[in-house]
């Protein structure tokens, strides 16, 4: 089941290729850790700062499967191309096309069920 939480982030302890599937991250993360069947989608992303404001490139949607202190056990590139991220690039939990696309089917299913049952069963 995938899990939410508020403003949790984190930065990349050491620069990671895109093959990795253990990341560390440096000491002060805020991730919840996932038990049993639970994960949380993070995108690793590159942020620049310049004269037109805060810029963000080469985003990776990563699933976390599991929170260890500072390493994260994931699946790489789940909504796109995997990517190689250098030291001290920000990971953070957020809501992603992939997380509403299953959100939208979780309340179709549950109304085309909620339907089905009801012609099955009657409506009260």
């Amino acid at each position: 089941m995938e899990i939410y939480a508020n403003n949790a982030s984190g930065e990349l302890a050491a620069s990671i290729g895109p093959d990795e599937t253990v990341i560390e991250l440096r000491e002060g993360h805020t991730f919840p850790a996932p038990s049993g069947d639970e994960w949380f989608r993070a995108t690793i992303f590159r942020r620049e700062y310049g004269h037109a404001g805060i810029v963000e490139h080469d985003h990776e949607v990563v699933r976390v499967n599991q929170v260890d202190g500072n390493a994260l056990y994931v699946e790489r590139g789940i909504e796109g191309e995997r990517r190689s991220h250098e030291e001290l690039t920000p990971v953070e939990l957020r809501l992603t096309a992939g997380s509403m696309r299953a959100v939208h089917r979780e309340i179709r299913d549950s109304r085309a069920h909620a339907t089905a049952m009801s012609i099955i069963f009657g409506s009260s």
